[in-house]
């Protein structure tokens, strides 16, 4: 699996992004899986709140976007599952 590592988060190629898209439709249902990840970007909101407020920079926090961005991919994926 081709991935890069930040912190404890894990990043994962299209390919595999693919993949576990695939493997988790099998076995959990959309609707839960919708919530997973709706929810990591609602734990993650702040981040856009302490850069518009100017207490971070879009740099400090890069890899994070990086994921949440791929996370809505997923949610878009998923969404087109229901």
């Amino acid at each position: 699996m081709n991935e890069w590592k930040n912190g404890t988060e894990r990043y994962l190629s299209t390919k595999d992004r693919d993949i576990l898209l695939n493997s988790l439709s099998q076995s959990t249902p959309v609707a839960q899986q919708l919530d997973l990840y709706k929810q990591k970007l609602l734990e993650t909101d702040y981040i856009s709140y302490k850069i518009i407020e100017g207490e971070s920079t879009k740099e400090q926090y890069s890899e994070l976007i990086k994921q949440r961005s791929e996370w809505r991919k997923i949610i878009r994926d998923l969404e087109q599952l229901l």
